[in-house]
Order: C-alpha cells, then structure tokens, then sequence
C-alpha cells in the first residue's frame, strides 16, 4: 500500500509538472507554423492573372522541407519552379507560369515547422475573365501590402525553443530523479 502512494505521489508529481510546464508556456507546446495569409488570398476573385503565390506562416519553417503547389480546373500544376523562402522563413512565394487562364485554382501547401511539426492546407483563388476596377485594385493591394515583416520572428522563435526545451528537460530530469529514489528507497525498506 505504502509503494503504491509513493508510486502515485511520483507519477502525480511528474504529471503536475509538465501541465505546469504547459500553463507557464503555451504557445511552446502549440508552436506550429499555421496559415496565416496570403496572396492571392483565399477565395479571391481575381481580374489578372497573379505571377506568384506567397504564402505567410505564424512561426518560421524549414524551406528545403516545405513546398506550395498551384493547380488548375483540370489538376495541372501551374507554378514555374520552386517556391522560395520570404520573411526570415515565415513564408514561402512561388512563381506561376505567365498568362494563365480564367477558371479556378487550387493552392496546396505543406510546411515543417523549425520545431518539427508538419502542417499542410489548402485554399483556392480564381482567375474572372472579365475585367473591373474592383478587382484590379484588390489584387494590387494584396500583392503590395502582404504580412507585416516581422524583424525579430526568428529571435523570438529561437527563444521559445530553448525555452521549451528547457522545460522537457526539467520534467525528464525530475521523472528520472524519481524513479531513482523510488528505487534506493526500496533497496533501503529491504
């Protein structure tokens, strides 16, 4: 009865100290690299035709492991090379092949955050075959006014993934520690 306590009291401690952990800092916990916009923006009607997909993320990602794909009506691919990272790696831009026609298209984008986690969406824009004003003038505006830069994202970034992994190494450092003197306890008690 008394080691079963003891190994509840451990157990409990351990658990108590990791959601301490997760209290003290949660966005470390929940550090994806999410949508955040982008240009052309979801659901956008567009007169013109766009020369480049940018794509802007809440936490810096890895490029190399990280893509955009644009697809027409029919599932062709549409970009014109590689996507390329922007903003200290909180985004990712690609360049479409030029002229492309009215319809419909499909943005998909997949990224792996610095810390390890993998996202992956998806949203559409559409190329009008008309051309209005409106349209012209929301189109420039998202080309020209995309995410605010954010100079110390990286900064910030690195900090809160030190800081987590302090944090796991404390809650690992204290389960071992248990389990330790659980262990000389009982050597002890016979």
């Amino acid at each position: 009865m008394r080691r079963l306590k003891k190994g509840l009291s451990l157990g409990g401690g351990s658990l108590l100290a990791f959601l301490l952990a997760v209290a003290l800092f949660p966005g470390i916990s929940f550090a994806h690299a999410h949508y955040q916009s982008s240009s052309p923006a979801d659901g956008a009607s567009l007169a013109q035709p766009p020369t480049s997909v940018t794509i802007h993320f809440t936490e810096s990602i890895e490029p190399s492991l990280s893509k955009i794909e644009v697809l027409d009506a029919s599932g062709q691919e549409v970009t014109a090379g590689a996507a390329r990272p922007i903003d200290n790696n909180q985004g990712l831009q690609v360049p479409l092949r030029p002229s492309l026609s009215p319809g419909k298209y499909t943005v998909e984008w997949s990224n792996v955050a610095t810390d390890g986690h993998a996202l992956n969406g998806s949203f559409t824009f559409t190329v009008s075959a008309t051309s209005t004003q409106g349209d012209v003038a929301q189109q420039h505006s998202l080309q020209q006014n995309p995410v605010s830069q954010q100079a110390t994202a990286v900064s910030s970034t690195s900090t809160l993934q030190w800081w987590w992994i302090v944090v796991v190494v404390i809650v690992i450092a204290a389960i071992v520690w248990g389990i330790l003197s659980q262990r000389r306890h009982n050597r002890h008690a016979q």
